[in-house]
Parts: C-alpha cells; structure tokens; sequence
C-alpha cells in the first residue's frame, strides 16, 4: 500500500507544472511570492510619473522610500523620461511631472546621433 502511495506522488510530480525544486522550496516553507522580483525604486516612480501622478520631492521619499528624489528624477531624464519640475505660482509647492519634450532637446538628439554620438 505504501509503495504504491509513494509511486502515485512521484508520478503526479512528474506531469506537474512545478519542478522538484520549487515544490522542495515550498513544502520548506519559502513561498513563490517571496522569489517573485519586486520593482525598484526609479521604475515605480517612473510608473507613478507616467500614470499622470505629479510627485513632490517629499512624496517621492515617503511614499517610495527614495533618499535622494533629485537623482532618481535625474536618472529617469537620463533614460529619455521628459521629466519637469513645475512650480505652482500660488501655494510654492513644486511638482514633477512627465509632459512632451521640447523641439529643441528632440533636435539637438538627432543631431547628437547624426554625430556618431552613442550612450
């Protein structure tokens, strides 16, 4: 009776979506939600930015745990991000914010990859 419980299991195991490993991992108790990867910092804030979020430096360091908003914002301008740093004129609160790049900085990019240019 034993052996054919045992015989049952390892062929159950055979056809299943689950390798020996991952189900050896679980059954130790480390789930497949821990192994799963979480996303960084700057590709939240990016994510946030291009839902059409505005974001202020101190909602950018609580709310995604950035200790330096200036350089992730920095770092997504230099991945291409049209990132803008707009002020509101009555309360002084300053945003950023994604919008359309200016003709010029498109301009001056051709031109740069024209020149040979690479990153």
């Amino acid at each position: 009776m034993y052996i054919s419980i045992n015989m049952l299991n390892i062929i159950k195991n055979m056809f299943s979506d689950v390798s020996n490993t991952e189900q050896l991992e679980t059954n130790k108790g480390v789930s497949r939600m821990a192994k799963k990867k979480t996303m960084t910092i700057q590709k939240r804030v990016e994510t946030a930015l291009l839902n059409g979020e505005a974001l202020t430096s101190s909602a950018i360091k609580s709310r995604f745990g950035a200790g330096n908003p200036g350089a992730v914002i920095q770092a997504l301008r230099f991945k291409g991000l049209p990132v803008f740093l707009n002020t509101n004129k009555r309360s002084g609160v300053k945003v950023y914010r994604t919008g359309k790049a200016p003709r010029s900085v498109v301009g001056l990019g051709y031109k740069a990859l024209a020149k040979g240019v690479q990153l």
